[in-house]
């Protein structure tokens, strides 16, 4: 028997270990960026989603009257919920943003696209809906302070 057969096996089962370790490093990079991937377009398609659903002629019109400066008092109580149903899918966009975010499968660009201090956000109207929310399940508590952290609440002071 070759003495050298028992040290070219373990060299062969050394480099095996290793091209392994290899492929699985490749292999979770991939998996990764399909992720990131995978969770882009799923924000987008929820954004997509949102704003088609602003084209309506109602939610059109409740969009341009909260832009115009209206506050809650302009609106009837149906117009009201309808506003905050509007809103309240939006944050929940949002928040899911953050989340992805803090696993690492969104950038800190997605945010800079919803408008954190131009916008719906910077209306009177949202101001009234965030100050005023009822429904601690609208948002976590750390999107909360995240949230506000990050913004100004209401209209910006030109």
């Amino acid at each position: 028997m070759n003495k050298r057969a028992p040290v070219i096996a373990q060299m062969l089962s050394a480099a095996a270990v290793v091209l392994g370790l290899v492929f699985v490093g490749y292999e979770l990079r991939q998996n990764t960026a399909m992720m990131r991937g995978s969770t882009m377009q799923a924000i987008s398609d929820k954004y997509v989603d949102y704003v088609t659903a602003l084209v309506d002629s109602v939610p059109a019109d409740l969009m341009r009257r909260v832009h115009g400066g209206e506050t809650t008092e302009n609106f009837t109580p149906v117009e009201n919920t309808q506003i905050s149903i509007l809103f309240n899918a939006f944050v929940q966009m949002l928040e899911n943003s953050f989340l992805q975010h803090r696993e690492g499968l969104v950038s800190e660009a997605v945010f800079d696209s919803y408008g954190w201090t131009w916008g719906m956000i910077q209306t009177a109207r949202f101001e009234e809906y965030w100050r005023n929310r009822s429904s601690p399940h609208v948002a976590s508590a750390e999107f909360v302070e995240f949230f506000e952290a990050r913004v100004q609440i209401g209209p910006v002071d030109p």
